[in-house]
């Protein structure tokens, strides 16, 4: 089992349908927590290539959806992708 902290938050493509399972990583992009620490960690759930690529060439457009239903500009995104220290990848294809 995973163990992600506090503070989670999960971000999605915005285009996800309603109803959508939040653990499949056709829709779910990454999860944010804070560690023990009060650190800022950022999951992949999916290639994060692709991801810094539409943020990067939308950035004034909303680009993912959060667990919250805040809408994220391709701007916001990559600002909090270059922000977040600790980033993990070995979760990358896996449902969680």
């Amino acid at each position: 089992m995973i163990n992600l902290g506090n503070d989670i938050s999960r971000l999605y493509w915005i285009d996800a349908p309603d109803g959508f399972d939040t653990k499949d990583p056709q829709y779910h992009i990454c999860t944010i927590y804070r560690d023990s620490n009060g650190v800022n960690n950022l999951m992949w759930a999916t290639n994060p290539e692709p991801i810094v690529q539409l943020g990067m060439k939308n950035l004034d457009i909303e680009v993912i959806i959060d667990s919250e239903n805040n809408r994220w500009t391709g701007t916001y995104l990559i600002h909090f992708i270059n922000s977040c220290p600790i980033k993990q990848y070995q979760h990358i294809g896996q449902r969680f």
